[in-house]
């Protein structure tokens, strides 16, 4: 299901870049045979596998195949930990309407309107997002929903996610009762690039211990 891609597993750079290492050397390896060497499920390999085709970084299906981006990036930064990096991971994320609904969603519709926002207020925006499509309705009870909030907030608070860019901050229990409250961060953002020469030429000039 695309708007549940990412299941139980939140995004995890380290780990990403793990899997996309073992796979470089075993592109035949399937889910189970990944989640093994890992000492995790078949489960483990295939949503992490799911957030990097989300993030641009590899193709779909077998044999394992890097996109064009993600050959660069992983030539220039293997363990996926540079603030250029991050915000490739980022744009991806959020551009493509399809690809990555939620997450195109949340940035264009929902964070790009308000200045903070709660739990209860995003747990709404995302009830009526889902709740109204044809094809993968979802109740406003839905655990699915919560799951999908909690991993979208995490993806952009977590430090081994993307917490480090600063396009959301944590700000303190919300006053109303309505669970965290957080507030939209002004960082100073690299991107969206063109192509993979011009992500490399920034990532060249900015290149640091981010």
């Amino acid at each position: 299901m695309a708007i549940y891609f990412h299941g139980n597993y939140g995004m995890h750079r380290g780990r990403m870049a793990r899997i996309v290492a073992r796979l470089r050397r075993f592109p035949e390896a399937t889910h189970r045979e990944i989640g093994a060497f890992f000492g995790y499920s078949q489960s483990y390999a295939a949503r992490y596998r799911s957030w990097l085709h989300k993030c641009g970084l590899v193709l779909r299906g077998r044999p394992f195949e890097l996109t064009e981006w993600g050959r660069v990036i992983v030539e220039h930064d293997r363990a996926l930990e540079s603030q250029a990096t991050q915000w490739l991971l980022h744009w991806e994320l959020v551009t493509h309407p399809t690809r990555t609904e939620v997450w195109h969603r949340f940035f264009h519709d929902f964070l790009s309107r308000r200045a903070s926002f709660s739990e209860h207020e995003l747990m709404e925006f995302l009830t009526g997002m889902l709740g109204s499509r044809r094809d993968q309705p979802v109740g406003s009870d839905s655990r699915m929903t919560r799951s999908v909030m909690n991993k979208l907030i995490e993806c952009y608070t977590a430090p081994q996610a993307l917490g480090r860019l600063g396009i959301v901050v944590e700000a303190s229990q919300s006053p109303e009762g309505n669970g965290l409250r957080f507030l939209k961060g002004v960082p100073e953002a690299m991107g969206p690039w063109d192509s993979p020469e011009d992500w490399t030429v920034d990532f060249l000039a900015s290149h640091d211990d981010f």
